[in-house]
């Protein structure tokens, strides 16, 4: 039962002197008793497989996952109890900076706390990642579209458009003069739509089956694949992700 206990992710950082590895958990709710209880055995199981300082951080994307987060797990052995680092909501550095300026502001929109339906938050957030390296500013600028609310997505990509010279919009206008503009734009978004969806799924850990993810490769529905990918964020099993829309087991 032990070995198939499973974390979210774990991320092993190499420095100059040492290394450190951090389990990174993703709540969306208050985790209950038995959930918790696993934490410690994701935080020791680092600690072995990679010999070096190990350390659990929960990302919180809902004020009710944090406040359920922050408490202090006891294991029961003298001086053995784990107090989690907990991010998220409400507990994250400022978006922007010099450094992780790209990356802080893709948590923030991933967790909520800068809203997209707002027209500053969108121009902020555009202006922010236009300093990522280009393999993660493609998938940015695709979360952000994802997002971004339906009934603020046309202003959304007039602003890419006209003020960013987005290339991302750039191939939906050139797709659209070689086979029709409304026909290149669903077929571009689709295609996008279908990379975010599996790009999530896979930095996620979560493991997709080959006839799913030939179903998703043929879907030519980007709505629908936008909310997979929306829902993929922050789900923790296939399940969650394609629930009522997709029958898993055909």
């Amino acid at each position: 039962m032990l070995k198939e206990l499973r974390s979210d992710n774990v991320f092993l950082f190499q420095g100059m002197h040492e290394k450190v590895a951090v389990v990174v958990e993703v709540q969306t709710s208050r985790p209950n008793h038995k959930r918790k209880l696993t934490w410690p055995c994701y935080v020791t199981s680092a600690r072995e497989a990679y010999d070096c300082r190990a350390y659990l951080l929960v990302v919180a994307a809902s004020r009710e996952a944090l406040t359920g987060s922050d408490r202090v797990i006891e294991i029961g052995h003298p001086g053995f109890n784990l107090l989690p680092f907990v991010s998220g909501r409400d507990r994250m550095p400022p978006p922007g900076g010099p450094l992780f300026g790209p990356e802080l502001t893709m948590l923030h929109v991933l967790t909520g706390t800068l809203s997209l339906s707002i027209h500053e938050a969108r121009m902020f957030a555009l202006a922010s990642i236009a300093q990522a390296q280009p393999d993660r500013y493609y998938r940015y600028v695709h979360l952000i579209r994802i997002f971004t609310p339906r009934r603020a997505r046309q202003e959304l990509e007039q602003l890419m458009e006209d003020l960013f010279k987005d290339p991302f919009i750039d191939r939906f206008i050139e797709e659209g003069k070689q086979q029709g503009m409304e026909q290149g734009k669903q077929l571009g978004r689709a295609d996008s739509a279908t990379r975010v969806l599996l790009t999530i799924l896979t930095a996620r850990g979560i493991a997709i089956a080959d006839q799913l993810r030939s179903r998703i490769a043929e879907c030519t529905d980007p709505d629908l694949l936008e909310r997979w990918a929306a829902r993929a964020a922050t789900s923790t099993t296939i399940d969650e992700v394609f629930a009522s829309q997709m029958s898993l087991d055909e």
